[in-house]
């Protein structure tokens, strides 16, 4: 639902820098932004690149990173956003592609229950989520100007070339890759 996406990422930022606002406190502020204000699988994304956002998700981060640069100007605030590509770790809530794919393959090893994930020609670039992390820490320890950072491996994989190299891993050769309609489909 659109509206959870305002409230979670826009608009509780908002009330929190216009209190630091009427408090004149300015403490260092890191902002989580995300790669899906952008059409990745369009080419080469920076942080000067243009807004593209294909979801109400990203349309709620590009509404979040305007405010962030609206409150830089205006209150002076210290804030730091990061532009995160798809990061990943064992944490990984299982809605997301890399933990659909394990636990199905999982389910399906152990129940033999049938998944779908989806277009495999979906390009990311996967980064490991704690050593984005330790580069957050030192960019807010350190003496970095404020504004706009991408955290990024700066390699893009498709889905499917995730999904073989999983599966190679595993030494598992026994799934069927595509159905037609270009979905994954294990069987």
């Amino acid at each position: 639902k659109a509206s959870i996406f305002f409230e979670h990422n826009t608009k509780n930022l908002i009330q929190l820098i216009e209190m630091l606002a009427k408090l004149d406190y300015k403490p260092k502020i890191f902002v989580a932004g995300s790669i899906d204000e952008y059409l990745l699988n369009k080419g080469v994304v920076d942080e000067a690149s243009d807004f593209k956002p294909a979801s109400p998700y990203g349309i709620s981060r590009v509404a979040t990173h305007m405010y962030c640069n609206f409150a830089m100007n205006y209150y002076k605030a210290k804030i730091y956003y990061g532009i995160f590509c798809s990061h990943e770790s064992k944490l990984r809530d299982r809605r997301f592609f890399t933990s659909k794919v394990s636990s199905g393959i999982c389910n399906y090893i152990e129940q033999g229950v049938e998944f779908e994930l989806g277009d495999l020609s979906s390009l990311r670039d996967w980064g490991y989520a704690p050593e984005y992390m330790k580069y957050v820490a030192s960019l807010l320890q350190g003496d970095y100007p404020e504004g706009d950072y991408l955290f990024c491996t700066n390699k893009l994989t498709s889905c499917k070339e995730y999904l073989e190299e999983f599966l190679r891993a595993l030494n598992i050769n026994f799934f069927t890759l595509e159905k037609p309609g270009s979905l994954l489909y294990i069987n």
